[in-house]
């Protein structure tokens, strides 16, 4: 279960279909998937992450400041106003992590054995 917040930043970039599958059938999405969804703007191959992290945090900080911080403060305004309050699914999450499936299902995730979901 995930917050509303999540939850509309999945539909933004997945659509409605592709979001309902993801969480209803608790689906990962693999590197290849996120990146043309948008989810990261790039994959790279395993052992360069360190390399390749360091390349662009040096190309960000060799931008004007200024500049950089106000793109990220106005991208952080417009989410903000297309998104629900953050606590619009409080009732959901406390339901859900609450539950009794919730609960036996860890335990069973930890001793690696099947669940059988009840609704309660």
């Amino acid at each position: 279960c995930l917050s509303v917040t999540n939850v509309s930043r999945l539909v933004d970039l997945l659509g409605v279909p592709r979001t309902k599958e993801v969480l209803m059938a608790a689906e990962l999405i693999d590197a290849q998937e996120a990146l043309s969804a948008g989810l990261v703007s790039e994959v790279f191959e395993p052992g360069v992450i360190r390399e390749e992290v360091g390349r662009k945090a040096q190309a960000f900080a060799n931008r004007a400041p200024l500049t950089v911080q106000a793109s990220k403060e106005i991208i952080n305004r417009v989410l903000a106003h297309r998104r629900a309050p953050a606590d619009a699914s409080d009732d959901w999450i406390r339901t859900c992590y609450g539950s009794r499936d919730f609960k036996a299902a860890v335990d069973k995730f930890v001793s690696k054995t099947p669940f059988e979901w009840t609704g309660e």
